[in-house]
């Protein structure tokens, strides 16, 4: 529209400027009446000319709006379908969720759908932690092989409708904004069974399309540390209840080293009374990442608080647990995606006092490049398809 205005003005400045021209090569005579056939040609030509000139910069802006009205048109048409596949296939995905049963052998009745999926984790679990032999992500895979080979008429399906559901968004001319928050919707719907099974089976070969969409859309977030089957040694230690609260600080953890950036490198989680605390620092411009860990002897933490997980763990338990999460962060959580992958050193030390102790674990990157971690490559503000919520 404003293009158009300028392009009236341009025009009715043309016709005054050939006005001017024309009146000041003329010789008046005011005793002679006005000589009607010079005054109609001037406007012959100014109708003619400028007329037809603004006639083209109308038909041209027309043409141009016609043209990014079909364009929002196509994009709306593409949205609508899109819609509309969208929630047709996560209908899909909860139907088949909804066939899968198991039966417990102290219930009358059987379990359905996600409370069904609970069940054989937690089966799983129990399974891991009474082997002998079970002692890495490697036999945890090959647990989760024999649940996916067990119940080859679900499983394939299962996983390969969330495949689906993902590469549609991924390739929908879509804006990213939209599809993080198509990506939300989904991720919204998978309970902490359905993580920890996700994260395995995009560790084998059936799941290997899918790894960029796991890692890309950061579907792993909520994932809990301690429904991984490889962290037996914490989960013997503590109640369920402590097992939740240890979730909730590790998954604090992992979302502060993922939201450092270079203008705040150091994020902080503190216990109530001030027992415990956690510093998470970024430096070297994302080379390397150090936490700090701080246990307070002489003070005492509120029952209800999530730092009392740790009450009856010794401090070295507590390195090694950090130590294993921060792997899974860093390395495992990144599924061996080449763009993605880091190679990195961790160390670890320990300083105690009568009355304080301070376990420090930094994790620095062997190849002098920023540190990825969910995506996200540190010492930049550059999201790759990262729903933040």
């Amino acid at each position: 529209m404003k293009s158009i205005k300028i392009a009236i003005i341009f025009c009715a400045g043309l016709s005054l400027a050939f006005l001017v021209l024309f009146l000041i090569n003329r010789q008046y005579d005011y005793s002679w009446p006005l000589a009607t056939d010079i005054v109609g040609h001037y406007g012959d030509f100014i109708g003619g000319f400028v007329g037809s000139l603004l006639s083209v910069v109308l038909l041209y802006y027309t043409f141009r709006s016609q043209i990014a009205e079909s364009k929002e048109n196509a994009k709306v048409y593409i949205k609508q379908q899109f819609n509309e596949t969208f929630f047709h296939l996560l209908h899909q995905y909860n139907s088949i969720v909804e066939t899968f049963s198991a039966r417990v052998e102290s219930e009358e009745t059987a379990l359905h759908g996600k409370e069904a999926l609970h069940y054989y984790v937690q089966q799983m679990q129990t399974e891991f932690d009474n082997g002998e032999f079970y002692e890495n992500r490697k036999e945890a895979v090959g647990c989760f092989m024999n649940f996916y080979a067990a119940h080859e008429d679900f499983t394939p399906i299962y996983y390969r409708t969330l495949y689906r559901i993902f590469d549609m968004i991924e390739t929908t001319n879509i804006d990213d904004d939209e599809k993080v928050k198509y990506a939300k919707i989904v991720r919204s719907q998978l309970t902490d069974s359905e993580l920890v099974l996700l994260r395995y089976n995009a560790m084998t070969a059936y799941g290997r399309k899918m790894r960029k969409y796991v890692v890309n859309y950061n579907l792993l977030k909520h994932m809990p540390a301690m429904g991984l089957l490889e962290y037996r040694k914490w989960r013997k230690m503590l109640t369920q209840s402590m097992q939740n609260k240890l979730n909730v600080v590790l998954y604090l953890l992992r979302k502060n080293i993922h939201d450092l950036e270079p203008n705040q490198p150091t994020l902080a989680h503190t216990s109530s009374r001030a027992k415990y605390h956690v510093n998470v620092t970024m430096k070297d411009e994302g080379r390397e990442v150090k936490i700090d860990f701080h246990r307070n002897l002489n003070s005492t933490v509120l029952g209800n608080d999530e730092f009392s997980c740790f009450e009856t763990m010794p401090l070295s338990v507590i390195g090694e647990l950090l130590e294993e999460w921060l792997k899974e962060i860093f390395i495992f959580s990144l599924l061996g995606i080449k763009e993605k992958k880091n190679k990195v050193l961790i160390t670890k030390k320990i300083d105690t006092t009568s009355s304080k102790e301070h376990l420090t674990i930094s994790v620095n990157s062997k190849t002098k490049k920023p540190l990825n971690v969910c995506g996200k490559t540190l010492g930049t503000e550059n999201l790759c398809h990262q729903p933040s919520a």
